[in-house]
């Protein structure tokens, strides 16, 4: 369903074509035109509902709020109300407006709990970014201590081969003299 298309070159409609163009089904109509006073389809001859192009306008913008933005009612009508007749107007200000000046009170609260979600992670992120740079500076230092080492085992090799060399000649010395 395209909530900004344009109806067909007529000028009236059946409540079953703006059923079906619209995904609604008829009783719903009908039970909008009792919550909505600005939604009066004329009636014809045959006392079957005839909407005009503006009632259809009217339609979309309450389809919008109810299933698309998921208004109450009660936040529909008053947002209806500050249209001020102009449905396509309303309709196009619903989808560009600033998700913090949408009245539901369900969508705030959804708000407020991603906002908080955000807040967690960030302050998850911020530990996760200490501990990294504890984890760095620890590798750094140990680094540093592997390149000491690196630097003194030919002088430890060179020393504990001068030991080991003296304790072989006492060794021997030992041997000799017994």
């Amino acid at each position: 369903m395209d909530l900004f298309a344009v109806s067909t070159d007529r000028h009236y409609f059946k409540i079953g074509d703006v059923a079906n163009e619209l995904q609604v089904k008829p009783h719903v109509l009908r039970y909008w035109e009792t919550e909505f006073r600005w939604l009066k389809p004329e009636k014809s001859k045959t006392n079957q509902r005839v909407y005009s192009k503006k009632d259809v306008d009217l339609v979309r913008l309450i389809v919008a709020l109810l299933h698309q933005k998921r208004y109450t009612i009660d936040g529909a009508r008053k947002y209806i109300e500050g249209c001020q007749g102009d449905w396509v107007g309303g309709l196009q200000k619903l989808f560009t407006e600033d998700i913090s000046q949408v009245p539901s009170t369900e969508l705030r609260k959804q708000l407020e709990g991603l906002q908080l979600e955000l807040s967690k992670a960030r302050e998850l992120l911020e530990r996760r970014d200490s501990e990294l740079r504890e984890f760095r500076d620890k590798y750094r230092r140990t680094s540093i201590e592997l390149l000491q080492l690196r630097k003194e085992l030919p002088d430890l090799f060179a020393t504990l081969s001068r030991e080991l060399n003296a304790m072989k000649a006492a060794a021997q010395r030992r041997r000799a003299a017994e």
